[in-house]
C-alpha cells in the first residue's frame, strides 16, 4: 500500500473553501538543503529534497522496526508516488488549469488556516490558533510547512482537474459508454468484509485468521451477511447487498492493494487478508447482477464509477510517462538509507 494517500487522506481532511477575508499564516521559508533538487521529472518538475524526504521517511515508517529495507526499494516507492503527484500537475496544465493560480493559492492559504484553527469543519491538529502545535504535528509526519502546503495544492488541484474533465466532457460519460464499461471485463463486482483501523487493535492474529477461514467457507449469501458484522454503519444495507462494482483504475491510488486484490480473484474466489491504509479487507468476487445493472435509477451511480475509473486511468498513464523521463541531480547520489531524516530541532 502506498503511503501517499494514507497520509494525505488522514492528515488533509480539510474543507478547502475559499475566503477572501482570511489573513491566514505566512509561509515558512525552507532551508537551502530542503530546497535542493534531488531529481527532475519530464525535464520540468524539479523535486526538492523536502518532498523526497517526506515520502521516503513515510514509506520507511510503515516497515517493521526490525526490518532492514534497501534504499533502492524505498526509492522506487518514492518515485512512483512523485510521478502520481506530478501527473496531476502535468494533466492540469495540459487542460488549461494553472496550478499556481490566485484561486488555488487562496485555497492553500485557507487550508493551512483551517488546519491550525479547525475552521470550516476541518480536522485541526492542535488547540485553536496554536500554530506551533500545527508545526509539531506535521513534523511528526515528516513534513515541514512547505510540504504540507504542496499537498494542499495537490488535493485542491486534483478536485479542480476532475471537475473540468467531467463538466467539459473531456471524459465521455454518455449512457452507452457507461453501461458498456459496467458490463465489461474492466469492471468486476465484489463484496468485502472490512475491519477498520479504529477497531483492528481489538483483533488478535488468531481472530483475523478465524475471520478469514469463516469467510472462505461461506456461501455468497453468507458472505454478504458477514459484511454487516464489524461496523454496520459504514455502508448502507443496500450498498452491502448490491456489492461494489470496481474498475481497474476506479479507486483512488490510496487503495492500490485493494484494487490489485480485486483483479487477482476468479469468480467466487476469496482473497487473503488485504492490509490497507484504513484497515483490513477480505474480498470476495461475485457474479454481476443483471437486474441491478438494468435499473435506470442506478445510472447516476454507474456514471460516477465510470468517471472515477477514467480519471485515474488518465492519471496512471501520465504518471507512467513521467517515470520514463527521470534525471537525477548531484544531491541524489549523496542520499543514504539512514542519512535521510528530519533535521534536529534547535
Amino acid at each position: 500500500m502506498k503511503i501517499t494517500r494514507i497520509l494525505v487522506c488522514a492528515l488533509l481532511l480539510l474543507s478547502l473553501l475559499l475566503s477572501v477575508s482570511a489573513c491566514g499564516y505566512p509561509e515558512i521559508e525552507s532551508s537551502e538543503e530542503e530546497l535542493a533538487t534531488v531529481l527532475t521529472l519530464d525535464g520540468k518538475y524539479e523535486i526538492p529534497y523536502e518532498q523526497y524526504r517526506f515520502l521516503f521517511l513515510s514509506e520507511r515508517g510503515l516497515l517493521d522496526k526490525d526490518e532492514e529495507a534497501a534504499f533502492s526499494a524505498l526509492h522506487e516507492e518514492v518515485l512512483e508516488e512523485l510521478c502520481t503527484f506530478y501527473a496531476t500537475f502535468s494533466l492540469a496544465e495540459k487542460y488549461g488549469i494553472d496550478p499556481y493560480s490566485k484561486e488555488l493559492n487562496e485555497a492553500v492559504k485557507e487550508g493551512v488556516k483551517d488546519t491550525v484553527e479547525g475552521g470550516n469543519g476541518a480536522l485541526s491538529y492542535a488547540d485553536v490558533g496554536d500554530h506551533d502545535a500545527y508545526l509539531e504535528a506535521i513534523r511528526a509526519s515528516y513534513m515541514n510547512d512547505s510540504v504540507f502546503r504542496f499537498l494542499l495544492r495537490y488535493r485542491a488541484l486534483e478536485a479542480k482537474l476532475g471537475a473540468k474533465l467531467r463538466d467539459e466532457g473531456i471524459i465521455r460519460s454518455d449512457k452507452e459508454s457507461v453501461l458498456a464499461y459496467m458490463n465489461s471485463e474492466e469492471c468486476v463486482r465484489v463484496s468485502w468484509i472490512y475491519i477498520p483501523n479504529t477497531v483492528l487493535p481489538n483483533y488478535t492474529e488468531a481472530d483475523l485468521a478465524q475471520k478469514l477461514e469463516s469467510a472462505r467457507a461461506a456461501s455468497d449469501e453468507e458472505f454478504l451477511r458477514m459484511t454487516h458484522e464489524v461496523i454496520p454503519d459504514t455502508y448502507t444495507d443496500a450498498q452491502l447487498e448490491a456489492g461494489f462494482y470496481l474498475g481497474r483504475y476506479q479507486l483512488d491510488p490510496y487503495y492500490e492493494a485493494l484494487t490489485d486484490a480485486v483483479f487477482s480473484l476468479d469468480l467466487g474466489e476469496t482473497s487473503d487478508l488485504v492490509p490497507s491504509g484504513d484497515g483490513v479487507y477480505i474480498v470476495r468476487r461475485l457474479p454481476k447482477d443483471a437486474a441491478y445493472l438494468d435499473k435506470a435509477e442506478n445510472l447516476p451511480d454507474f456514471t460516477e464509477y465510470f468517471l472515477l475509473n477514467q480519471y485515474y486511468k488518465l492519471l496512471a498513464e501520465e504518471a507512467e510517462r513521467l517515470a520514463q523521463g527521470v534525471s537525477y541531480a548531484e544531491r541524489f547520489y549523496s542520499l543514504t538509507l539512514d542519512g535521510i531524516r528530519m533535521p534536529e530541532k534547535e
